[in-house]
């Protein structure tokens, strides 16, 4: 199960980030 919200966290990260860099 932590694998799956670990995955969720670098998704949402990913999208904070490409919003930042946007």
């Amino acid at each position: 199960m932590s694998g799956i919200i670990m995955q969720a966290l670098e998704q949402a990260i990913r999208d904070k980030a490409r919003e930042l860099l946007a």
